[in-house]
């Protein structure tokens, strides 16, 4: 199969399982090629067992896509986070409904509303007020000095959705402030993985992809290897200095990623993820928030569960199928990121080949 991003030939190295369907092979090879794709990976899991899993194109310097190839997730580190609070309030190990600021030492309070306090769960349903102003992009800082340059909503905590990246990163923080443990330890505590909020924790010798920007000209965003020499983050719970990474910077495959949307669909501990909390409202009409998830619903009333993942140029998206059991994760080093409200074009394609897989397996 070719795949023309960039003009040159991409050529597609793995197919297995559900993808060997010939329907449901050429229509995820025609996704990726209207997309433009440089590379990806896809992994389709149902009731824990690896149904189907495609690979094609490049990861950059890292050679050619494979199954074991890593990402950088972007948002969908926000499902995962946000899955480890989850089974954290299951366990009675925090209160999602706690002062936040308390359990980081600071005062977490919007200025016009100093009342109400913000809470872990309003961080992960994007409806603290906080918004993400430039935090991001001035120097780091600790937590307790970046404070002050915290941007919010005139709208009270608890009152109006709005997409915050910098909330969610500040949930990460919570989670090392209340359990006593790193992000890290976290994730392995929650799901069997060896992927890191911090690249630089991956093993040498394992694959992480680089990621490209195609538009307004092909240039590479996200170089892996230059990323993957920085310094080590200190090892255990430092929540004043690692809360700028909770809401984009894990790295996994995407087998990982789809075990991770398949343990949401079936895990009781993880149910409370599925509450609706707020509306997208006019930024994208199909799109209603649960805690760090998606609740994604099409016009024939069909909901799906997922999230999506934009960042360098590189689209990725994870979900799953309550219906028909079928989780999926799409994982990329770039391609088109054209679309008309939240969803890409190309993730809109990926639900509606989730759909073809469960009527082509049945339903559960």
């Amino acid at each position: 199969m070719k795949l023309y991003p960039l003009g040159h030939r991409q050529r597609t190295h793995a197919v297995s399982g559900v993808f060997e369907v010939p329907e449901i092979r050429e229509k995820t090879l025609s996704a990726l090629s209207t997309a433009r794709c440089v590379g990806a990976s896809l992994c389709a899991v149902r009731a824990g067992s690896v149904i189907g899993t495609l690979c094609a194109g490049s990861g950059g310097e890292c050679g050619d896509v494979t199954n074991d190839t890593r990402f950088r997730v972007a948002s969908v580190s926000k499902m995962a986070t946000a899955s480890i609070a989850a089974r954290l309030a299951s366990s009675g190990g925090l209160s999602p409904d706690a002062d936040a600021g308390e359990a980081l030492g600071i005062a977490l309070r919007n200025p016009r509303h100093p009342g109400i306090p913000v809470t872990l769960r309003m961080l992960l349903s994007h409806t603290s007020s906080l918004t993400d102003g430039e935090v991001f992009s001035l120097p780091d800082k600790p937590l307790r000095e970046a404070a002050a340059d915290f941007c919010w909503l005139d709208d009270a905590p608890g009152s109006r959705f709005c997409y915050s990246n910098l909330g969610a990163a500040l949930a990460g923080a919570v989670l090392e402030a209340r359990s006593g443990k790193d992000l890290d330890a976290l994730l392995r505590g929650t799901w069997d993985t060896r992927g890191s909020y911090w690249p630089q924790r991956l093993p040498a010798e394992e694959k992480l992809a680089d990621q490209t920007e195609l538009f307004p000209w092909p240039a590479v965003r996200y170089r892996a290897a230059q990323v993957r020499s920085r310094k080590l983050p200190a090892e255990g719970p430092c929540p004043g200095e690692h809360w700028r990474v909770a809401h984009g910077n894990l790295c996994l495959n995407a087998e990982e990623a789809a075990r991770m949307m398949d343990g949401i669909l079936r895990r009781e501990d993880l149910q409370a993820m599925s509450r609706p909390h707020a509306a997208f409202g006019n930024r994208d009409p199909m799109i209603t928030e649960g805690l760090g998830l998606f609740l994604i619903r099409l016009a024939d009333g069909k909901t799906f569960r997922g999230h999506q993942g934009l960042a360098y140029g590189a689209c990725h998206g994870v979900f799953g199928d309550p219906e028909s059991g079928i989780s999926l994760a799409l994982l990329t080093s770039g391609c088109s990121l054209s679309r008309r409200y939240v969803l890409t074009e190309l993730n809109l394609d990926m639900l509606r080949i989730l759909r073809r897989m469960g009527e082509t397996c049945g339903e559960k």
